[in-house]
Formats: structure tokens, sequence, C-alpha cells
């Protein structure tokens, strides 16, 4: 039987089947085409011309990462990863659309129109000199381009489901480290000692959470008691990182599963401590902010998926209201106003979450009162729906009417006056209508045949009958006098008919414009500001 169902039958059971494939000399699993159900045809073609290119210039070229993973699933990927023997400066000078990016991790980005290939070179695991065995040894990597082979690249991953290999060559799937088995059974296990893995990168403790959450896999024992164990290693990332990987917990309608594994894995103690505390002080499992997550995971009729300015707004909204109940709601909307501003902006400078996404989060909160008619005041709703943050704010509006179990009629009317705004605003412009001409003809008078639907309202042509040009073509310029040259003087013979002339009768115009007109001055040639005159323009 093939190592997994096709992609119908993959989403509708979570068990697929495996067979053992072949053990090769390598020490690694090799599944042939005819047992796994990975075809080209799923493979994004950008990467395949990526890895075809790498193969006929004598690289080694894999289809790696979460791209296998998925296929294997029967799950759309959401990048396809390449891994090489190239060196970046090699994979640059076969790519002209290729970008080098990174310094602790150098990569490759080949951009095209479509996505960008992201394409590593091979590497092996760091040797830390005997500093593993410390516990309090520092073992965070600041850079890892130590090259390598397949082999060892395979060993310096982080989860065995993330290590499986695609090769062109025969079209099978390579497996180092046991990743088919993990991926039968539904485990989350790292690669190697979990405490040390976890010690170099800590984001994998975050990225276990999110696979875990985002598949139904359960953590393997060891490696959730390590993340329980060097939780505190967070500290050592970098904030962009870390509300980078935040955000991509919310993908795919996990929120909620993956918050509650942060909270069993103490994880979310040292990324929101504030909601820890929030989550106690209502009764844990009975916490309001369960159900805020669980409303932006249960999908968004306004928009595609969820924003980062709409990811904090919801997980701050259960705090926040909290805090605006507990004042007796006195004062409002600007006790309510107050609140947002004093709660926000530390938190979200203490995490570097980025400007123009912290005000956004508080645009979204402080709009809500106008969904409210007893504490709005007057103003236009055509205005407040054209603002860059509405699609948003309808958005927290619409999961505060399910947690809240109010607001329901509202919400429909404001959506009805956001579809009419948006029809209006991308509704196609009405094209000009053309005047008819006067000798509008659907046949050609000349020739009798059809006129051709560009020939219909064009400028009617001139007849024999009308004034045009001469027949010799374009009107002949009249020729300069040369200077000094007087104009010919009409000889005494020449009777009526050479003074009727056209030609007698231009020059004799010139002569009286010329005689008419006063002689122009000439113009004297400037001298540049501090040359000395010369011997001739002196004595001139």
């Amino acid at each position: 039987s093939k190592i997994f169902h096709s992609d119908s039958e993959a989403m509708k059971s979570s068990s697929p089947k495996f067979s053992k494939g072949s053990l090769s000399s390598s020490g690694c699993i090799c599944i042939p085409r005819p047992e796994h159900c990975i075809s080209r045809n799923d493979i994004d073609p950008n990467a395949l011309k990526v890895m075809y290119r790498l193969k006929n210039c004598g690289y080694t070229a894999y289809l790696v990462g979460g791209a296998v993973r998925d296929r294997l699933l029967g799950r759309p990927p959401k990048d396809f990863d390449v891994s090489t023997d190239a060196r970046p400066r090699q994979i640059k000078k076969l790519f002209h659309n290729c970008f080098l990016i990174g310094r602790r991790f150098r990569l490759a980005h080949i951009r095209f129109p479509e996505n960008i290939i992201e394409t590593s070179t091979f590497r092996r695991q760091p040797e830390h000199d005997g500093k593993a065995e410390n516990p309090d040894a520092e073992l965070y990597q600041h850079r890892d381009n130590c090259y390598g082979s397949p082999q060892e690249d395979v060993l310096r991953r982080d989860f065995t489901i993330n290590a499986l290999f695609y090769e062109l060559n025969t079209f099978s799937v390579i497996d180092y480290v046991g990743g088919l088995e993990d991926l039968k059974a539904g485990v989350i296990r790292c690669i190697g000692d979990p405490g040390i893995r976890f010690r170099e990168d800590p984001v994998r403790m975050i990225r276990a959470v999110r696979f875990a959450a985002r598949m139904g896999f359960k953590i393997a024992p060891d490696t959730f008691n390590a993340i329980r164990v060097h939780h505190q290693e967070l500290e050592k990332a970098s904030p962009a990182r870390l509300v980078e990987e935040i955000y991509k917990l919310f993908a795919f309608g996990s929120g909620r599963e993956s918050f509650r594994l942060l909270y069993k894995t103490h994880l979310l103690k040292d990324l929101f401590p504030e909601l820890v505390e929030f989550i106690r002080s209502s009764g844990e499992e009975e916490s309001p902010l369960w159900n805020w997550l669980d409303g932006l995971d249960k999908g968004l009729q306004v928009l595609d998926g969820p924003t980062p300015a709409l990811i904090f707004a919801v997980m701050y909204a259960g705090p926040i209201l909290t805090r605006y109940r507990q004042q007796g709601e006195r004062g409002a909307p600007a006790a309510y106003a107050d609140i947002v501003r004093e709660y926000l902006q530390p938190l979200l400078a203490a995490r570097q979450v980025p400007k123009q996404v912290g005000a956004r989060v508080e645009q979204i909160l402080l709009g809500q009162l106008r969904f409210d008619p007893s504490k709005r005041r007057r103003f236009s709703k055509r205005g407040f729906v054209s603002q860059d943050s509405f699609p948003e704010t309808l958005a927290f509006f619409e999961i505060s009417t399910v947690v809240l179990d109010n607001g329901q009629d509202r919400l429909a009317s404001w959506k009805q006056v956001y579809r009419e705004e948006v029809l209006k605003k991308y509704a196609p412009e009405p094209e000009p209508l053309q005047k008819e001409t006067e000798n509008e003809h659907f046949e050609n008078e000349d020739s009798g045949r059809p006129l051709a639907p560009w020939e219909r309202f064009t400028k009617p042509t001139r007849k024999n009958g009308d004034k045009k040009r001469s027949e010799g073509g374009a009107k002949s310029r009249r020729k300069r006098r040369p200077a000094g040259k007087k104009p010919s003087q009409p000889t005494e013979g020449s009777g009526t008919v050479a003074a009727s002339s056209p030609e007698k009768n231009r020059e004799v115009h010139a002569e009286t414009a010329s005689v008419a007109s006063p002689k122009k001055r000439s113009r004297r040639r400037r001298r540049r500001p501090g040359k000395k005159k010369t011997a001739t323009e002196s004595a001139s």
C-alpha cells in the first residue's frame, strides 16, 4: 500500500497508511515512487525549475521541510523550500533573480512573480566543545553557516516530521530520522537531545506548539518536559522572531489550541505574563480569553484571515473590558479610551510591536464605541466605513457579538452599509458615450462595403467639392529670401495677368512688408564677467 492516501482520503483519515520502504546503505529509508503519493504535479512549478537547474548544473537538490510533510498528509503546502549542496554564492550565479539574506542563517531567496523559493545549503550540527553537559552554558547559536552533507543537515533540523526529503533522480522520499513513523503516529518529536536543541534555538519550542495545534498531533513526553524546563530561554530570542511566530499560531484556525498548549508548557508566562494573570483571575478553563480566541478561529465573513492588529486586539479584549466594567462604565467613552491607551501602549512597546500595528489596534478597539448607539456621538457613517481600519473593526465587532451574545441586528445593518460602500468603490466606471457625426453611414459611399465599427464614428472625410490642399500634396513652404537681396520688380509689359498671379502677389506683399517693418537691431555679444578685453575689442 502507498505511504499515504490520496488527497481526498487523507483529509478524511487522520492516520495514513505507510509502507516501510527499503533501507539504503547510508542508513536512511528510501520510499520509491509507486509507494508514496507525492507527484510532480503537486509541486510548485517554480520549485521544480530551481531543483532541475541545480541538478543539471551538477548539484544535489532536495525538496525539504513542510512541503514534503504536508503533501504526505494531503494538505496544501504553504511554501516550498529547497536544500542543496551548492553554496549561497554559487546559487546566486545560477539565478539572476536570487537575493541572499540572513546573518545567522545564510539563505538564498529566488523570487518569482508568483512566490519566493527559499533555497538553503546543507549544514552540519555545530560543535559545543563539552558545553552541552553544563546546564548553565550558553548554547544559543548566533551564526550557523557550517556547511555539510545531506545526512548532517538532517541531524540539525528541529523535528523528525520536518526532516523528510524528496529527490528528483528516482522521485523517492528519503527519511533519515524516523519521521515517517512519527507522522503516522501523530507525534512531534525533537531530533537529538531536546534540552540541547531548545537551548540552541529557543523559538523551536513555539514551533513545536504550533505544529501540534495545527495538525492535531501530540508532543512527545521528552520534548514536552524539555519545554517546561527550558521555557525561560525565550528571553534570548529576538522580539521580532517571537512576534512573527505569534502571528503564525493563528494560521489555519489553531489560535485557541496553540494558546492552551502555551499555557500548559509555561511558555505563555514568558511571552504574555499579563494574559497568564488574567486567565488565573478569571477561572482558568472558564476564562473569557478562550472564547475570544475561539471566535477568531471560527472564521470571519469580513476578512479573509486574521491580521496582526486584529490578533492583538482579540488577545487583549478580555482584560480591557474587565477593567472597564470594574470602573462601573463611568465617564464613557472617554474612560474607555484612556483604559485602552494606558493598557496597550506599554505592553506593545515592550514586545517591539511595530507602531503602525499598535496604532491600528487602538483604532479597532476605540471604533467599537460607534457600533453602540447609546455611547456614540454624531458622526458620518460613510466616513467611518471608508476608513482603512474599518474591515478589521467590523471583524472585531463580529467576534464580540458571538462572545458577548449581543448586537447581531446591528452587525447585519453595518455589514449592509459596508457592502454598499465596497460595491460603490470598486464599481466599474461607465464608458463615455461617443457623439455621432452628421454624416454617419453604415456603408462606404465609394466602395459600397460595410464600415468597420471603428470607422463608423470617425471624422468625416472630405469630398471632391470641398476645399482641400492641392493635388500635389502638402502646401509648399514659402522660400526664404537671402539676406540683402531685394524682391524682383514687376516688368512693364507684364499686364494684368502677371499682376494677378499668386507668385507676383506674394513678392509684392513681401516687398511692402520689408519696407514697413523697422530694421532689427543687432544684438551685441555680451562679454563674460571678469574677462579682460582684447586689443581688437578695445580698439573697436
